[in-house]
Formats: C-alpha cells, sequence, structure tokens
C-alpha cells in the first residue's frame, strides 16, 4: 500500500523541489555572469526576493512544528536535527552576502567578477547542502518519529495557518514568483538548447 505523506512533509518536499528550481536558475545567471555575460538583474533580484522571503516566512516556521513535536518523541534524534536548524541562520547570512554583493553592482559599487560569482556560488551551496541534509535526516527522523496524531495536530496548524487573513494573498504572490521561475527556467533551457 503506498504511503502518503503527512501534509506538511509533502508541503516541505514541493518547497524544495520549487528551491531547487531556482537555485538551478540562479546557477545559470551566475555562469553567465562568470563568462563575462550580462546578468539579467531583474532574474536576480527575483530570485533573491524569493529565496530570502518565502523560507522564512513560509517554510521554515513549518519545520519549526514538525521539530518541536520531534523534541517530544525523540531526544536524541532533535538534537541532531537542531543543528541542521542552525544552519538556517548560515545559509540566511550567506543569502545577504550575496544580496549585497547584487546591490553593490546595482549602485556601481566596486566589487571584483570573481568575487561577486563567489559570494552566488557560496549561498547556492550552502543552500543546496541544506536541502539535502533536511530530506537525509530531518525528514526521515519526523517520518520514523512522529505519530499519526503528531502529524494531525502540525497538518491542522498548517491549516489554520492558511486561513489567516492576508496569509492566502501573499502565498499568491510567492506563486506568481514560482510562474517567473518557471518562466526564466524555460527562457534559460532554449538560450542553451
Amino acid at each position: 500500500m503506498p504511503y502518503a505523506l503527512p501534509d506538511a512533509l509533502g508541503r516541505l518536499s514541493l518547497d524544495h523541489v520549487a528551491f531547487r528550481r531556482a537555485l538551478n536558475v540562479l546557477d545559470r545567471q551566475v555562469n553567465a555572469i562568470a563568462q563575462f555575460k550580462a546578468p539579467d538583474f531583474d532574474i536576480l533580484n527575483g530570485l533573491l526576493r524569493y529565496l530570502g522571503e518565502y523560507p522564512a516566512n513560509y517554510h521554515h516556521p513549518v519545520e519549526d512544528e514538525i521539530y518541536n513535536a520531534l523534541k517530544m518523541r525523540s531526544a536524541e534524534r532533535a538534537f541532531e536535527v537542531v543543528q541542521i536548524e542552525r544552519e538556517h541562520g548560515e545559509v540566511a547570512d550567506k543569502h545577504e552576502r550575496f544580496a549585497e554583493a547584487v546591490s553593490r553592482v546595482l549602485a556601481d559599487a566596486e566589487i571584483s567578477r570573481q568575487a561577486f560569482c563567489q559570494t552566488a556560488r557560496d549561498f547556492i551551496a550552502a543552500e543546496r547542502r541544506h536541502i539535502r541534509r533536511e530530506e537525509g535526516l530531518f525528514f526521515s527522523y519526523a517520518l520514523e518519529h512522529l505519530t499519526p496524531e503528531d502529524w494531525e495536530k502540525i497538518d491542522s496548524k498548517l491549516r489554520r495557518s492558511l486561513s489567516q487573513p492576508g496569509y492566502g494573498d501573499r502565498l499568491k504572490q510567492y506563486a506568481k514568483m514560482l510562474d517567473d521561475i518557471a518562466a526564466w527556467e524555460q527562457a534559460d533551457l532554449q538560450a542553451t538548447g
């Protein structure tokens, strides 16, 4: 019998797919810059906004709910997961450094192409590594240790948050960003294909 993921974990998994797609588009932009081609700053800024705002406002709070439930079920696993949760700050720092580099370029401030690309690649690598660790450990531990009742509580909180005023409107903005990412991805494929 196929196993259905709890709603919260399914949502996080879909978010990770979207994050990977965004990182792929960002990676192609950085590679173009490294080859002395002009970047598309609309794309760079859109990706920075999405990868900065959405995880902090919508993705990480769901992870926090799962983590809190996991602490109650397995202190040992929760201790391991806290290391992954700390990576949120590290990834956010790298995101901020990259956003600053983009701002400097837009302001015509001095920044070497190599430094700009390295800052971007540091952020991309950190985000990808973090996603792999979450899927490899955090998701596995949550599925292993949380009960159907735990998942129902988490999913119920998620459903309640979706009904809060303004929440749906903000999610629509991020859905539009995902549409933009898909369009950028398609344009990249056509340009290289």
